[in-house]
């Protein structure tokens, strides 16, 4: 079985100046740009000190950077967290905070109705429309997310190519995504995939169409979540 980040890489090779990701009327990435912007995301992951096996919380609609981010959390070997947009702002905190989540991509909007103080845990929240700062607990996080594009550059002065993306896959048995399932009348169900899930799901990518399968892979989940 081929790790899912090893089909990601193949299909980042085979098209790396093509269309991968589009949302309507909005962003669009290349291979190239979507490898890209995980990189620098990784930065800042970096620079807030998230290590493999921390989660990272996503609460915000299905698009572009929506997978870019899912993606890149899971190139960190973290575990991704994804909350639904819809809920209230308190059933919001208290998934964020349950999963000891260390990081939340969401819309302002959505955070300017949550209480920071109910989570204890988490250190910076990125708005997912454009991956700058809506909050951090301090000064660390705080650069980590506003100097991540000087830091990339720093890196890379020249170019980033194909040559410079590289994603440990030695992580099969670890949680790759925590599935938040509310439950107003009692605590709340989790639901966990590890790597070695992920990989089995998206097993049958034919590599130039690993997003149409992703998103595929997201519609599926998202049943299982409403189920």
């Amino acid at each position: 079985m081929t790790h899912y980040l090893n089909l990601l890489t193949r299909a980042m090779s085979r098209g790396w100046k093509n269309k991968a990701l589009c949302d309507l009327n909005g962003d669009g990435f290349t291979f190239g740009e979507v490898a890209e912007q995980i990189e620098k995301l990784r930065i800042i992951f970096k620079g807030c000190g998230l290590q493999k096996g921390d989660r990272i919380a996503i609460c915000a609609d299905e698009s572009a950077r929506r997978t870019i981010a899912f993606l890149a959390i899971n190139t960190c070997g973290a575990a991704v967290v994804p909350v639904q947009a819809e809920e209230k702002a308190e059933e919001i905190c208290k998934a964020v905070d349950q999963s000891g989540s260390k990081v939340l991509f969401t819309y302002r909007e959505i955070w300017e109705n949550m209480n920071p103080r109910r989570m204890q845990k988490l250190r910076a929240v990125i708005d997912i429309r454009n991956f700058g700062l809506l909050w951090s607990r301090d000064a660390d996080a705080a650069d980590a997310v506003q100097y991540a594009g000087k830091i990339f550059l720093k890196k890379y002065p020249y170019d980033f190519s194909i040559e410079n993306v590289y994603y440990e896959t030695d992580n099969d048995k670890d949680i790759a995504f925590i599935g938040y399932l509310p439950n107003p009348s009692g605590m709340p169900r989790w639901l966990t995939f590890k790597f070695e899930d992920l990989s089995r799901i998206l097993g049958r990518n034919r590599f130039s169409d690993f997003f149409t399968d992703f998103k595929e892979f997201s519609i599926y989940l998202q049943r299982l979540k409403t189920s």
